[in-house]
């Protein structure tokens, strides 16, 4: 940046001081403020990159036909006409609205003028891309100006920097991928079963039973150190599920009442009636559940709901989301995998093409620019879900995750591993079982230890199953098991409560209890 305090004074100086040829004096006095105001308007305006130091714009080998390209801040930006022209996309400016629009496939673009984000609007849903980089106005030319960077991320281009050949390099996600080299035919084998999985209706059948040990949370222990006796809750669900809802029946048995029996011995205090019959009511609790994904809804009926909230026994209550509620098993594995919540319209568009999922969660990736680097998060998804990063035993395929770590008295260690079961080339089945182990060691004589499992299986003929374990210095804390067994069916559930049922939505429920209070 050049001296402009100086510049100012030299130029001050040469107009006010007298000598005999004033004339000669005023030329040189002009000449410097001409020169002073050059100086100020090339260091505030953003620089052409000129010359041998021109910036290019490279997908693979080609030269993109975009010029001039400036430089402002250590940002690169380009004509916006000529650089989405040269994306395959075309854009308009509207001078009245100050705003560039161009669409993308589904997607439409905006750019708004000296804002400081970049709209993509796709279907109802509208997401802002931040730049921190707002268009730039030639006043010579009128000519405007847009960030390369991010318009290309936007537009779903992988953005990297050649400082040899001072090439902007772009390439699609696609290429990216395709250069990595990994390939996803076991993911696709699974999301293809999935997919026809989840398209059909099913009677569910199945039960589960639980165990919490409470003596850590009573910080009580008796002589043999085990003064009472689990938490137990067990139960059973039938029903019947499709891609629209479900329509569920629940029952869950608990031994609560003796649990509050020996409390208030313990702590001699006696519950009055109504509290011991709410706690009675928790021995044996039965829920009907309706689910509709569709309308975001859901419908809940139970004798203990109903006593809590002081309505009839056969009253349903309803829970209005504002949005859909379908979550299918693709959305899960997805997004148990850390890649992005992708739209309903995605996973018709990729069916069982993991590359797809992949592509599609690096390009969201970009639009939300975290700085994550988009090549190292494709390794790191190769590194899980790519055939070569697999290992083969038998028919199956095997990835294994494992990680350790000590420090200072703590030691910690995980093991995850998830199997695909094949017979022969056809989908079987898919295990998940993780394992973790934490211990601390305050002094030579003090460690404390806990562990945690869970074990999960489905096979492909509709039986589940999930164990979950915790021990804590050798005591098991929690014990979960749940079967459930999936048969196909063509009965559809149930929508809403049956004609004549009394409804109430949760929200005038809540609205009759405030005015009460009151």
């Amino acid at each position: 940046m050049p001296d402009l305090l100086n510049c100012a004074y030299w130029g001050t100086f040469n107009i006010t001081i007298r000598e005999e040829n004033v004339l000669k004096k005023a030329v040189k006095s002009a000449l410097s403020i001409i020169l002073c105001l050059a100086v100020i308007v090339v260091a505030t305006t953003p620089t052409l990159a000129v010359g041998n130091k021109a910036v290019r714009i490279m997908i693979g080998d080609k030269k993109l036909d975009v010029s001039p390209i400036l430089m402002q801040e250590g940002r690169a930006y380009a004509p916006y006409d000529e650089l989405f022209n040269a994306l395959g996309v075309s854009a308009v400016y509207d001078e009245s609205a100050g705003t560039i629009t161009a669409v993308n496939g589904d997607a439409e673009i905006i750019i708004e003028l000296d804002d400081y984000y970049i709209s993509i609007i796709t279907g109802d849903m509208t997401q802002w891309v931040y730049t921190g980089a707002p268009t730039i106005t030639d006043t010579s030319t009128g000519r405007i100006f847009v960030p390369i960077r991010f318009v290309a991320q936007v537009l779903g281009f992988v953005v990297g920097w050649n400082e040899e050949t001072r090439s902007i390099a772009l390439k699609t996600v696609d290429e990216l991928i395709d250069e990595s080299g990994a390939t996803y035919t076991v993911m696709d084998k699974v999301l293809a079963y999935i997919g026809d999985f989840s398209e059909k209706g099913h009677r569910v059948d199945g039960s589960f039973q639980a165990e919490i040990n409470l003596d850590s949370i009573l910080d009580y222990y008796g002589d043999d150190g085990s003064e009472y006796g689990p938490l137990a809750i067990s139960g059973t669900a039938s029903g019947l599920i499709d891609p629209v809802g479900e329509d569920m029946n629940l029952n869950l048995k608990t031994n609560l009442s003796d649990f509050f029996s020996q409390l208030e011995a313990l702590y001699e205090e006696e519950l009055d009636e109504e509290t011991l019959a709410i706690i009675a009511q928790l021995d044996n609790v039965d829920i009907s559940l309706i689910t509709n994904n569709n309308d975001g809804i859901i419908y809940i009926k139970s004798p203990l709901i109903s006593t809590l909230a002081g309505i009839s026994e056969d009253t349903w209550l309803s829970i209005e989301t504002g949005e859909t509620l379908s979550l299918s098993i693709l959305e899960l594995l997805t997004e148990s995998m850390g890649m992005s919540r992708l739209s309903a319209d995605d996973f018709s568009s990729a069916g069982a093409d993991f590359k797809k999922y992949v592509e599609l969660s690096l390009k969201d990736m970009l639009l939300e620019d975290t700085g994550i680097d988009t090549a190292e998060m494709l390794t790191q998804l190769n590194s899980l879900f790519s055939d070569q990063a697999m290992t083969r035993d038998g028919d199956d395929y095997v990835m294994t995750i494992m990680s350790s770590e000590a420090d200072y008295g703590y030691e910690y260690s995980s093991m995850f591993e998830l199997r695909f079961l094949f017979n022969g080339e056809e989908f079987a089945g898919v295990t998940a079982n993780q394992k973790s182990a934490i211990s601390y060691s305050y002094l030579e004589d003090d460690i404390s230890d806990s562990s945690t499992e869970l074990f999960f299986s489905f096979s492909s003929d509709g039986q589940s199953s999930l164990a979950i374990s915790s021990t804590e210095g050798g005591v098991t804390l929690l014990s979960f098991d749940m079967a459930f067994t999936y048969t196909e069916t063509d009965e559809i559930p149930a929508r809403e409560p049956a004609e004549g049922s009394t409804v109430v939505s949760i929200d005038e429920l809540t609205t009759l209890e405030s005015e009460e209070g009151l």
